[in-house]
């Protein structure tokens, strides 16, 4: 709250306060230990949401604040996802009986995170990591009407309508490939919320 508040009015009262309550994000206070707890997937001690969170709130402050602290600790993170996405680019994690499932809103934090990270450092690492997990969500991730959906999840479930956080990973793939596909799923994304009542 304190991040949007100081981004949005910008008052120099607000950094110092804002500062404060990030770094404990940026020391490792959220995340302990870094390693997961058996193999080399996510497991208990640290997984795809534990990790997406944190490393979101430090890109975030990092690009509006350029404190270095933040970059510094995101190394360790991106370094961990980076061992975590699979051949298809997914980072997959247990969804109810299924144990390579994609949870939509979980990705996008990842995502968001490593594009951010990228605009601050122009890492090439995070950039192929960013485009490979997007690119795995628009192939995979979308249900029948072209929608964003967990992977592997309920049967029955509906759309993520917060899936709108996906807009500026799309419009960059689009920059970067050309590919019709990333705008079709914002404009199948927009369509659709334009006609949903609940979400209008």
């Amino acid at each position: 709250v304190l991040y949007f508040f100081f981004h949005d009015t910008g008052p120099p009262e607000i950094y110092p306060l804002s500062l404060h309550a990030a770094l404990p994000i940026a020391n490792g206070g959220t995340i302990a230990p870094l390693e997961p707890a058996t193999g080399d997937g996510p497991g208990a001690a640290a997984s795809v949401q534990t990790v997406g969170v944190p490393l979101l709130t430090m890109a975030l402050y990092a690009q509006a604040l350029g404190d270095e602290r933040f970059l510094r600790s995101m190394e360790p993170l991106v370094e961990l996802l980076a061992r975590w996405q699979d051949a298809e680019g997914r980072w997959a994690e247990s969804t109810g009986a299924f144990t390579r499932g994609v949870v939509v809103q979980h990705q996008i934090l990842i995502l968001r995170a490593l594009q951010l990270y990228h605009e601050v450092t122009d890492d090439a690492r995070a950039l192929r990591m960013f485009a490979h997990g997007t690119a795995f969500l628009v192939q995979h991730a979308r249900n029948a009407n072209g929608l964003f959906v967990d992977v592997e999840g309920r049967l029955d479930a509906l759309p993520d309508a917060e899936a709108g956080a996906l807009v500026p990973c799309l419009l960059d793939m689009y920059a970067m490939t050309s590919q019709t596909k990333y705008m079709e799923a914002l404009y199948g994304y927009c369509r659709w919320l334009l006609r949903s009542e609940e979400h209008t």
